[in-house]
């Protein structure tokens, strides 16, 4: 699966080539720099199989429901920019560049001998990307965004936080050794608010993305017996973000 999706990234990269050569004097506007940014909302999940059934280890007979300590969907937000739009009078084509804040934080409260313990965990998958799409106008404020695929750079970082009565008692913070990469693969429609300006686009995709493990040296989450990776594998991505375009 993982080796389809990158020849279908591939293709789209070949087809966009032939046609920027092909049609170089035909381009509505952005040919040649930045045609507009970008800001939106985003939702990521994912299956952490290695992440969760480690906190149940962790925390066994402190929490009465294991659905509290579930990493599964991180939400958050992204910004970016089109590098280019080119349009066409039957097809059009994009190429963008984003960074997206990602997070998802779980935490309970007991009482203890010392006073109320909360244990809080946040994870973190930050990430940037690089992305192409190729659509088909459907009305004069409507396009089908037919296929979007992209590459993404991942760095994230999980963060296991204790406190006693308000007051902190440890704080660790682990992460990966190198940047992770995956990619990504769905469609999407684009609503023309101020046709060359203004749009409202939102991105439905299919998430390909793995970490093995996360650890500082020092702390480490421990893998259960039932995965070897801290997050198995990625899953669906919405994203609905406003498009300010700069025609040239």
């Amino acid at each position: 699966m993982k080796a389809l999706g990158l020849k279908i990234i591939l293709a789209l990269l070949f087809f966009l080539s032939l046609t920027s050569n092909n049609y170089s004097q035909t381009f509505g506007f952005g040919c040649l720099g930045l045609s507009g940014v970008y800001g939106g909302i985003a939702q990521y999940n994912y299956k952490a199989d290695g992440l969760n059934n480690s906190l149940k280890i962790l925390n066994v007979g402190k929490i009465s429901s294991d659905e509290n300590l579930k990493f599964e969907q991180a939400t958050g937000y992204r910004i970016g920019a089109n590098i280019f739009r080119a349009k066409f009078t039957s097809v059009f084509f994009s190429a963008k560049g984003y960074f997206q804040f990602l997070k998802e934080e779980h935490s309970y409260s007991q009482s203890t001998v010392n006073g109320i313990e909360k244990n809080t965990y946040r994870l973190s998958l930050n990430h940037w990307g690089i992305g192409l799409d190729i659509g088909i106008p459907i009305i004069t404020i409507l396009d089908i965004k037919l296929l979007e695929g992209g590459i993404t750079f991942f760095n994230p970082e999980f963060v296991s936080e204790t406190s006693i009565n308000g007051n902190t008692e440890s704080n660790y913070k682990i992460n990966t050794d190198k940047t992770k990469i995956g990619y990504y693969i769905g469609g999407g429609i684009i609503l023309h608010l101020v046709p060359d300006y203004i749009s409202v686009e939102g991105t439905a995709a299919y998430s390909f993305y793995q970490i093995d493990k996360m650890d500082n040296g020092t702390f480490a989450i421990p893998v259960s017996q039932v995965t070897n990776k801290f997050i198995e594998q990625g899953g669906f991505s919405a994203v609905v973000q406003l498009n300010i375009g700069f025609p040239l």
